[in-house]
């Protein structure tokens, strides 16, 4: 029976971190895509007023966090759906680049443990 040899600790790190960075990022835009979409969901509530996802890095740039979700600064009791929608656009794209990445690595490291 062949036992499979572990990579180095560095090479962990290398495959690790850059699918935690992605997937704090997943994270993120997925706030940012569940906030946008409450936003447009109340639209037409009376008194609703819009929020919007303030982002904060991680400590020594390893991923990024929601900081805070807080009514938009000097927002009404209107939505503007036009700059909604193009925040949910942003938000997907966001969500699509750090989901890409968390695919490469994960093929990356099936193929690492088939050598």
């Amino acid at each position: 029976m062949t036992s499979k040899v572990l990579p180095p600790r560095a090479d962990i790190r290398s495959m690790t971190l850059p699918l935690h960075i992605a997937m704090s990022g997943l994270k993120a835009a997925s706030n940012g895509l569940k906030t946008t979409a409450h936003n447009i969901a109340n639209a037409n509530t009376a008194g609703f007023r819009p929020s919007r996802v303030q982002f904060a890095a991680l400590p020594n740039g390893d991923g990024v966090r929601v900081a805070q979700i807080a009514p938009e600064p000097g927002a009404t009791a209107s939505v503007d759906l036009t700059d909604q929608m193009l925040r949910m656009i942003r938000y997907a794209q966001q969500f699509e680049a750090q989901a890409s990445v968390v695919r490469a690595v994960s093929e990356n490291a099936l193929h690492e443990t088939k050598r």
